[in-house]
């Protein structure tokens, strides 16, 4: 195989990453170790994997695990909130794009949650939350990330939250419930007041993530009955379902380049981040 390491003595671990498999298909492999064996025989030593779309980048310990995936606009990095302190008391976080070097980026007493880079990388938009109420109202701050005074972008009393940059710089889309049911809202980057972009009723939609050309925003719903991903245009005119899978699947993340999003997969009461090719 191009790329293995050589086998190395038997009760050793060793690991390798196979690349350009077909998804979906099953694949074999045979295995053996540097230990001469008489009775040695690939048919004897075969594992098998089948390929997915998905590529795991954390391992959570506690109990709610890792949230809200944003990939920069570079495509080198991906900001998260997690409560790998406190359980429960979640905090911003950034790793590389291939789930190394994680670093904590904030310590705040009621946490902080669903962080979103600006195009040019110099500042995040997120949301503060009570930790006593974490249903009750939210509201959406940005920050520079080389450091100063967050500035208050909206407080209305509702709950805000999982704010999006567009490409341009010049809006962010977020999540309410100021009607009721969580929609998704827009609002300029300047402030002021802000529009609606989607009207679902008795769904949730929840999660924008803008497209890199910013005419679409992907974004989780359970209007399906489950919580998959769905596309919408800039002037909401048109949404299409784009997952139909059976576990949940939120906080979707448009790449920079289209090629994937990265989104939360759920399964037995813990998430996980993983990417679904486009």
């Amino acid at each position: 195989m191009p790329g293995a390491p050589p086998p190395d003595s038997s009760g050793t671990q060793q690991s390798v990453v196979v690349r350009n498999l077909d998804p979906g298909r099953a694949e074999y492999l045979a295995i053996r170790s540097r230990d001469a064996q008489e009775n040695w025989s690939a048919l004897s030593n075969v594992v098998s994997t089948t390929p997915s779309d998905f590529v795991q980048l954390t391992f959570s310990e506690r109990t709610v695990g890792a949230y809200a995936p944003s990939v920069s606009r570079d495509g080198t990095k991906i900001a998260f909130h997690a409560d790998y302190v406190t359980s429960f008391r979640h905090q911003l976080y950034a790793m590389s794009a291939d789930g190394s070097g994680a670093t904590q980026l904030t310590s705040l007493p009621e946490g902080a949650i669903t962080p979103d880079w600006s195009p040019d990388g110099s500042r995040i938009a997120y949301s503060v939350r009570s930790f006593e109420d974490p249903l009750g109202s939210s509201e959406l701050y940005v920050v520079e990330v080389a450091g100063g005074s967050p500035q208050l972008l909206e407080s209305d009393g509702s709950r805000n939250s999982s704010p999006a940059w567009s490409p341009t710089g010049d809006e962010i889309a977020f999540q309410s419930n100021r009607t009721g049911d969580d929609e998704l809202w827009i609002i300029a980057t300047s402030g002021g007041e802000p529009t609606r972009l989607t009207d679902s009723s008795s769904s949730e939609d929840t999660a924008a993530s803008w497209s890199p050309t910013g005419d679409a925003i992907v974004f989780a719903s359970d209007r399906s009955g489950n919580r998959d991903l769905w596309l919408i245009s800039r002037d909401g005119a048109v949404e299409t379902q784009i997952t139909f899978d059976s576990w949940t699947q939120t906080d979707p993340s448009w790449s920079p380049t289209g090629e994937f999003i990265a989104c939360v997969v759920s399964r037995d009461d813990k998430g996980d981040i993983r990417i679904v090719r486009r």
